[in-house]
């Protein structure tokens, strides 16, 4: 058959209107899916966005995982998202001080070594730490050979976390039990400190750290052994103190608490959305208090309580307690229930802290984006694995991506979509027994029929 010049035309047409159908089949489903539906309307051009949910986006949420979302662009094409993971919020700082040293080797016949001394200049400002007198002992170890005094940073870093790196130079094999002690304590060195052999260099190196709690003045470092060596000199000390930055948005809900009639000292509350929650506060008046306090929570109603964890409310000292929960994955229970012990007569207060959940998209398709929210049906379009790393590693840090707040809700399907649906009604059993029904008639009818007739 000859093709007619208009056929291309006619199957473009015929491709571009079921296109059209797709799509608007699509966004009709969405309407009657979906309760909420939240725009997205950027004001520059971004190569990714991030959306952070907020606090009434999140109660619009239905689903106990929270994934009841879907993203689509101006003309209705889904959009794959991706929830920031916390790590990918949280900055790890590190910042490296080179310490100052004095040290010096004890010879046997020296009984009492004299003190080491340490003069640190820092802006113009001289501070002079000076080590105890360290007797010689007699152990399984040997004698004091070595001894080193170890200045702590003049600026004191503000991050908890602080680790001191050791590290001694010797000519020969060593062979010694090390212990540190705070500068400016009299009483004899307890913490060991193990220098480990470090490469096959020449002269030897050996290396020793240990995790510092709270930073003195400065240090003193002794050493004892069989025997001193010939050489051996600290050759460096470093405090390396460690922290982190947090970029998460942590939302406080103040929520109302219900007392059990029938179980005294018990409340129970509900949150209105699946929060992340990592902290309640419990505040009460009652004077002179001191009640063991007992944390529950369930996902939903027909769920068994699971503990979450126990304080101590006491407003003899403060009028509050704060319990933190261990981060877990089951972590946005919506029904929480206090139990007190002795019980508290008055009703407490609580608020409950929680993490605001962000995703991230790639600026794909014409804004403004919608966002999707509330259904009984579960559904995330989510980035490939190994999205989020690649585009850190080419974006820079994922705090430093542009935001956009969704700020203009609109009803789609409405509160009707979240409502449980009716039970369906059985059909089939229904023609099942319509079926029987005429087949007992006509089985009836023919009896019947053959009876009359002879």
């Amino acid at each position: 058959m000859k093709q007619s010049p208009f056929d291309p035309i006619i199957k473009l047409t015929s491709a571009l209107l079921l296109s059209l159908m797709t799509m608007s089949v699509w966004a009709d489903s969405l309407e009657q899916n979906y309760a909420w539906v939240w725009t997205l309307d950027p004001d520059r051009e971004e190569s990714v966005w991030r959306i952070p949910l907020t606090e009434k986006l999140m109660s619009d949420l239905h689903s106990e995982r929270a994934n009841d979302l879907v993203l689509v662009d101006a003309r209705g094409q889904e959009i794959p998202f991706t929830r920031l993971p916390d790590s990918a919020l949280i900055e790890a700082l590190e910042q490296t001080h080179e310490l100052d040293i004095e040290s010096a080797l004890v010879e046997k016949d020296h009984e009492h070594p004299e003190a080491l001394e340490l003069i640190i200049d820092h802006d113009g400002t001289r501070m002079r730490v000076r080590s105890p007198r360290t007797e010689p002992r007699d152990s399984t170890q040997g004698a004091l050979v070595f001894q080193a005094l170890i200045g702590a940073p003049a600026e004191r870093p503000d991050w908890p976390e602080h680790l001191l790196e050791l590290e001694l130079t010797s000519a020969d094999p060593l062979s010694i039990d090390c212990r540190l002690r705070d500068a400016g304590d009299v009483d004899p060195a307890r913490l060991r400190v193990d220098f480990r052999a470090v490469g096959d260099s020449r002269p030897r190196r050996y290396e020793a750290s240990q995790s510092i709690q709270e930073l003195p003045a400065g240090w003193h470092l002794s050493c004892f052994g069989t025997r001193t060596p010939t050489e051996l000199e600290m050759s460096a000390a470093r405090l390396v103190s460690s922290g982190q930055r947090d970029y998460r948005q942590n939302h406080v809900l103040a929520v109302k608490a219900e007392r059990l009639e029938d179980q005294p000292g018990r409340f129970e509350f509900e949150l209105d959305g699946p929060y992340r929650t990592h902290a309640l506060t419990i505040s009460s008046d009652e004077p002179n208090l001191v009640s063991r306090i007992e944390v529950f929570s369930r996902v939903n109603e027909e769920r068994s309580w699971r503990a979450r964890g126990i304080t101590t409310l006491s407003t003899l000292e403060s009028e509050q307690a704060r319990l933190e929960f261990a981060d877990e994955p089951a972590h946005r229970d919506r029904y929480w229930q206090v139990r007190t012990e002795p019980a508290l007569e008055q009703l407490p207060e609580f608020e409950m802290e929680t993490w605001q959940d962000e995703l991230a998209f790639l600026a794909r398709g014409q804004a403004p984006w919608r966002l999707y929210a509330g259904s009984r049906q579960s559904h995330e379009l989510a980035e490939p694995a190994g999205w989020l790393d690649e585009t850190i590693q080419r974006l820079g840090p994922a705090w430093n991506w542009p935001s956009l707040e969704p700020t203009q809700r609109e009803q789609a399907g409405g509160p009707p979509v979240l409502e449980t649906p009716l039970p369906p009604i059985p059909w089939q059993r229904y023609l099942l027994w319509a079926v029987l029904v005429l087949a007992a008639g006509l089985v009836i009818y023919l009896a019947m029929h053959l009876l009359s007739h002879r």
